[in-house]
């Protein structure tokens, strides 16, 4: 799975196996370690969620689909789900989970990415 963020903007790219996991066992997780021991986790799960959400609990940043809808995409070929999620302090934090495509631009083991639905927009 591979995370891409910016000021208020998360993006989660999934591969084949993450879907298998989210399916399997409801949750798929990632992780950055660091030198010195500490590491940096995140996870996409299906919840009990009206809409993407996300939240930073116990050390870890958790994005939740919505059970329902998260089963239908995992099945299907559409590509991204996404939501705007609005802050308290006012503005909003943009959420996107996507099937993760090969790079074209170097080399990668596309083995585990959705080939076959890439039309040749990434």
């Amino acid at each position: 799975m591979k995370l891409r963020i910016t000021t208020n903007s998360i993006r989660l790219r999934v591969r084949k196996s993450d879907l298998q996991a989210l399916e399997t066992a409801g949750a798929a997780y990632g992780r950055v370690d660091f030198p010195h021991g500490e590491s940096f986790r995140y996870g996409l799960a299906l919840g009990d969620v009206a809409s993407l959400q996300a939240r930073w609990a116990d050390g870890m940043l958790l994005v939740e689909l919505p059970a329902t809808t998260g089963q239908a995409w995992m099945h299907s070929d559409q590509v991204g789900l996404a939501h705007q999620v609005s802050l308290p302090a006012g503005g909003s934090l943009e959420l996107l989970v996507e099937k993760d495509f090969p790079c074209k631009d170097r080399e990668e083991d596309i083995a585990d990415t959705f080939f076959e639905l890439d039309e040749g927009n990434c």
